[in-house]
């Protein structure tokens, strides 16, 4: 299955979502994801935790990130 956008993974919220998609790109470090979203990974992290939520903006970075990806 090719991904496209976050919201192709059922799960029950975006922050497992963001958690299987770094499992399903080669289980895929923290600190790798948040450089390839411009992110820093204590925020990242902070998300995956559930100490900050997911908003719009990340959404819109994993959506890019995927799409390039795709484009690859």
């Amino acid at each position: 299955m090719k991904l496209e956008s976050l919201n192709q993974i059922q799960v029950s919220d975006d922050v497992e979502r963001i958690i299987i998609l770094r499992k399903r790109l080669g289980n895929m470090k923290q600190y790798e994801l948040a450089k390839e979203l411009q992110i820093s990974t204590n925020y990242l992290v902070a998300i995956e935790n559930y100490r900050l939520p997911v908003t719009n903006k990340l959404l819109k970075k994993i959506n890019n990130f995927l799409k390039r990806l795709d484009g690859e």
